[in-house]
């Protein structure tokens, strides 16, 4: 008994301490999450500062560029009293022309500019679906190697469309939350994920949970308890009278201003309004169904972007030759006309150049319009965050919150979990249970010993093969290269070869190639050879074979057809020399081959279809033939 009384008191004292670890830790989080909320605001700051400084230099550009065109008008008066009328219509339609072109680029460098921040909002997008994604994967890991796993609350539940922003709203952070049957399959659960290192979470065992009961209100603009409005299986009701059973659905906060405080309440756009009173409400996030829509109609808007783009450089290439034409009629005017037209150009190229500092500093600001948003989109994500972390911090009530070691502080939770874990169930026979296990441990201990020393001496022969096994191939490689180099040059007179492993140090890992160097010619695979060389190549790698290990009998079919004489009588010489006491059957068409040969056989077939072999032993014939011609 004063054991399970320590044991009591010690399991009080841990859950004590692991509860004011769980909120300091969570304070923790909070205030590094201000920090990063105030450092992209910063951030933020320095981006917008910049974007302004840039829009002063674009202004500054401009006026240069209307200073410039009133110079220019100015000459182009001059320039119409000295070429008449007919130089005025060429110069107005210079100048439209010219209008026209700089109103095209500035169409296409702010279509170029919104095709790169609909390019920034689709990654974004994109990535808050898949960091979604990833937690829909660790629950459907869970539930393929864990039986008992229900889902998370979000996948529990069915609402209409009217109320789905208030239900959400009303589940909150909790919907993650992964439901399981009981308290030893969440630790099983735990464990998984702890080896597989694929993160935290929250599980919900249905044994142990205790939901949380409330009684309507009939106050104008209540609707009802907002657990009515959830379609569920009934096995699953603790869950949502835990998650949602002391809050009420209400038309609009402001109608049930005097339940603050008193109830939990949820409006039907997802304000929330805390039992402690705290009220929560704003924007939402779009579901991740809407973010998918979203990116489509982004996609869709983006390659329209792109076809206006090409028609407007379409049109600018038929406006640039309508210029080119225009300049070539200017040129054809008086000497004095000449020089005004002269300075008006020095104006035009000054103007020219203004705009193409406007054109870059116009990109710059794009980039940093660009910048801008992309950190807005980073900041309201921050923010959401921080608001999940205060939301959290409701649950904890204590005098006074320290900021500590957030990764440390994790670990030390997870002790603190094992430990408790460790003291539960508190039973008086458990030193008796540990002596038995410690038994039968060492049984097993024994076991495995001599297991370790059976697994040893198996895999000591394993090497001992293995090596063995190295060996005799080295032995066999080796001779046969040796007769392989020596046989080739009498097949290619001054060539080489040599057989080359992939892998000498295991060569049972890789493979083995050849390469041969026919007389004047250098090293190169048989790939690259030409048909009689990679005969030659192969006949001398058969014959270094044979040399090493003779068989009684050959058979050669056809092997001499891609071979000159020349090579065919070294062949056949060489074939002679290593015949030894083997026999080999050669099917040939050539001449000079078959004349060499002991025997020869003809196959023939008749008018009936009828098969005929004719055979002459090739010494009496070779004897016979110089009587008969004598």
């Amino acid at each position: 008994l004063a054991d399970e009384k320590g044991g009591a008191e010690k399991y009080k004292t841990l859950k004590d301490e692991l509860a004011k670890l769980e909120a300091n830790l969570c304070y923790s989080k909070v205030k590094r999450q201000e920090t990063e909320c105030t450092r992209i605001n910063s951030e933020l700051d320095g981006k917008n500062t910049i974007q302004q400084e840039v829009k002063k230099e674009l202004d500054l550009i401009d006026s240069e560029i209307l200073k410039k065109e009133k110079e220019l008008r100015d000459l182009n008066n001059k320039l119409i009293q000295e070429g008449g009328s007919e130089q005025l219509a060429i110069r107005s339609e210079t100048d439209n022309l010219k209008s026209r072109i700089q109103i095209a680029e500035s169409k296409i460098n702010s279509k170029k500019a919104e095709i790169s921040n609909i390019d920034s909002m689709m990654t974004r997008l994109q990535g808050i679906l898949e960091e979604r994604e990833d937690g829909d994967s660790k629950v459907s890991l869970l539930k393929e190697n864990i039986k008992g796993v229900h889902g998370t609350v979000n996948s529990l539940y069915k609402v209409d469309e009217k109320y789905s922003s208030a239900i959400d709203a009303a589940i909150g952070n909790r919907g993650k939350f992964i439901v399981v049957e009981d308290e030893d399959i969440a630790l099983e659960c735990i464990q998984y994920l702890k080896n597989g290192q694929l993160g935290r979470a929250t599980f919900l065992p249905i044994n142990l949970i205790r939901g949380q009961k409330a009684e309507g209100s009939k106050e104008k603009g209540v609707l009802g308890l907002a657990i009515n409005y959830i379609k569920f299986n009934d096995k699953h009701r603790k869950i949502f009278e835990y998650v949602v059973g002391e809050t009420l659905l209400v038309e609009t906060l402001e109608k049930v201003k005097p339940l603050f405080g008193k109830h939990r309440l949820v409006s039907l756009d997802g304000d929330l309004a805390d039992k402690s009173g705290a009220i929560t409400g704003g924007f939402r996030k779009r579901p991740a169904q809407k973010q998918g829509n979203e990116i489509d109609e982004m996609s869709e808007k983006r390659d329209s972007l792109l076809d206006e783009i090409e028609a407007i450089q379409m049109e600018m290439a038929e406006l640039n030759k309508r210029l080119g034409e225009s300049h070539k009629k200017e040129s054809t005017f008086g000497v004095q006309f000449q020089e005004l037209q002269t300075a008006r150009n020095i104006i035009e190229t000054e103007i020219e150049q203004f705009r193409g500092q406007k054109g870059e500093v116009s990109s710059k600001h794009d980039d940093v319009v660009r910048k801008v948003g992309d950190l807005r989109i980073v900041k309201a994500q921050e923010d959401q965050r921080l608001d999940d972390l205060n939301l959290n911090m409701k649950k904890y009530v204590q005098a006074e919150f320290n900021e500590i070691d957030i990764a440390s502080s994790e670990s030390q939770v997870d002790k603190f979990m094992k430990e408790i874990t460790a003291l539960e169930p508190v039973n008086m026979r458990a030193i008796e249970e540990y002596d038995l296990e410690v038994q039968g441990f060492k049984e097993f201990e024994g076991k495995f010993n001599t297991l370790q020393e059976e697994r040893k001496a198996v895999l000591n022969f394993i090497d001992e093969i293995e090596s063995k096994k190295k060996e005799v191939f080295f032995g066999v490689y080796n001779k046969v290269s040796e007769e392989f180099v020596n046989i080739f040059p009498k097949l290619s007179p001054n060539g080489e070869a040599k057989l080359i492993l992939e892998n000498e140090e295991n060569p049972f890992e890789g493979g083995m190639l050849v390469e041969s160097r026919p007389a004047g010619k250098k090293f190169q695979s048989l790939d690259l050879l030409s048909g009689g060389e990679k005969v030659l190549t192969a006949l001398a790698f058969l014959f270094s074979l044979q040399r090493y290990r003779p068989a009684p009998i050959y058979i050669l079919d056809e092997v001499d057809a891609a071979l000159d004489q020349h090579n065919s009588m070294r062949f056949v010489d060489l074939l002679r020399e290593n015949i030894g006491d083997g026999q080999m059957l050669l099917i040939s068409h050539n001449p000079a081959v078959v004349k060499k040969v002991d025997r020869l056989f003809g196959v023939s077939m008749t008018g009936e279809g009828v098969t005929k072999l004719i055979g002459i032993d090739m010494a009496e014939y070779q004897g016979a033939v110089p009587q008969e011609a004598n």
